[in-house]
This record gives structure tokens, C-alpha cells and sequence, in this order.
């Protein structure tokens, strides 16, 4: 999808503009929830069970393992801020928006 589409505009007539298109609920609440998996992931790591060692391979089904064993530690704190972003933007406080 582009950000941008050429639209005609009523004023110039045939010239066209750039005019931003909006995403979707649906787009943003999908983004969100692969950054809140990535971030998820990682973290859980550390704490390993059973249950966890269930979410992480459905995690790893969803994603992949090689994409997210690639991650550099600077691709999480992207990761995380994109989770974060994309949750506020969708309402959470901007306190509780990296909670996983």
C-alpha cells in the first residue's frame, strides 16, 4: 500500500496532489500485535516454562526463528519502540504501552 496517491484536485483541475491514506484499525491493531510477539519473545526468554515454551513456538511458527534470532540488539529497541508507538497511537498510557 503507499502512503501517497496521486488524487485530481477541484481548484487545479487535472494537477495532482499527494494526499495521504490512512491505515486501517485492522492494519495497526496486525503491526501492533507482530511488535508486541517480537518484544514478547525476547523477553520471556529469560524466564523460560512450559507455557512460555509454547508461546514461543507459536511465535516462531507465526514469524520464523531465523527472522527473529537475526535481530541485533538495536532491531529490539526498534522493535520495542514501534510496539510502543503503535500502542499509544491505538490508546494505551504511554506508560503502560512496552508492557508485554
Amino acid at each position: 500500500m503507499h502512503l501517497a496517491a496521486r488524487v485530481p484536485t477541484e481548484v487545479t483541475g487535472d494537477e495532482p496532489f499527494a494526499s495521504i491514506i490512512r491505515r486501517s484499525y485492522a492494519d495497526l491493531f496486525a503491526e501492533r500485535q507482530k511488535w508486541y510477539d517480537l518484544v514478547w519473545w525476547t523477553r520471556s526468554a529469560y524466564h523460560m516454562n512450559e507455557a512460555r515454551a509454547r508461546g514461543h513456538a507459536e511465535v516462531e511458527a507465526r514469524y520464523g526463528n531465523q527472522f527473529m534470532e537475526s535481530f541485533t540488539s538495536n532491531d529490539w529497541i526498534v522493535a520495542n519502540g514501534n510496539l510502543m508507538a503503535l500502542s499509544w497511537a491505538l490508546g494505551a498510557e504511554w506508560n503502560k504501552a512496552g508492557a508485554t
